[in-house]
């Protein structure tokens, strides 16, 4: 299970150079388009339906769909690594706190 904000990604835009990026749009219509089955089609869907700052919860099923997309539309291994570190899942939800 992973827990991203996808709303802010650190992406590694030069070497050693990291800003915060909003990628529910852009990774969302990259499964999108690489969608040749329902549960591809409502993964895009969940990814840009997401609020800005909330954490989405993926299955690691959901995840490695995401990550093969993205590999298959060329995005570089830096993105796909940058993603992989904003898994929030180790950090307590606020429903954990209580």
């Amino acid at each position: 299970m992973k827990r991203i904000d996808f709303s802010n990604v650190n992406i590694e835009m030069e070497l050693g150079v990291f800003q915060p990026r909003d990628t529910r749009s852009e990774f969302a219509n990259v499964v999108f388009q690489a969608a040749t089955t329902l549960e591809l089609d409502t993964l895009a869907r969940k990814i840009f339906r997401t609020s800005k700052g909330e954490l989405l919860e993926l299955s690691d099923g959901e995840f490695e769909q995401l990550t093969a997309a993205l590999r298959h539309a060329g995005y570089r291994y830096s993105v796909i690594r940058d993603l992989e570190a904003a898994d929030q899942s180790e950090k307590p939800t606020p429903k954990d706190e209580k």
